[in-house]
């Protein structure tokens, strides 16, 4: 049986075990060959079905590939139950950058929202300021829910 917990003080309830989606679309890691995107979807719905109901990936992963197939794979599931995660590549931490990165996101992953919105790790070449600026703006709108 799945365990859950609270993410933070947030309210939201995440799975003990979640799902990482990085060899999605990311040919190093098999795919093309031991891995597709049939396979990768079954993956994901298959995680859901035994009770995982996070799914972490981020726009670098296979290059937008592996947002696409999350995006696929969760259509039929209740989005309010699960918890989807992506990242914003570092060298889009402007404030256009940053929106312009999770509207793209959200396209892919066919949602309106996103659970968790994380910048993939921080530079030294843009300001964590600005990014940061962006990311309240889309919390206030509703696009990001932390």
């Amino acid at each position: 049986m799945m365990r859950y917990e609270e993410l933070g003080s947030t309210g939201i309830k995440i799975s003990k075990i979640g799902l990482g989606t990085w060899q999605f679309g990311t040919s190093y890691w098999g795919w093309g060959k031991e891995l597709d995107e049939k396979k990768a979807i079954e993956i994901v719905r298959t995680s859901l079905e035994l009770g995982i109901n996070f799914i972490d990936t981020a726009e670098l992963y296979g290059w937008g590939k592996s947002e696409q197939i999350v995006g696929k794979a969760i259509k039929s599931f209740d989005r309010e139950e699960l918890v989807v995660a992506t990242k914003v590549f570092p060298t889009k931490l402007t404030v256009r950058g940053v929106i312009k990165a999770l509207e793209r996101s959200l396209r892919r992953l066919n949602t309106s929202y996103i659970d968790l919105y994380q910048i993939h790790w921080p530079s030294p070449i843009f300001p964590l300021k600005r990014a940061l600026r962006a990311l309240e703006r889309k919390l206030e709108e509703g696009k990001i829910e932390l």
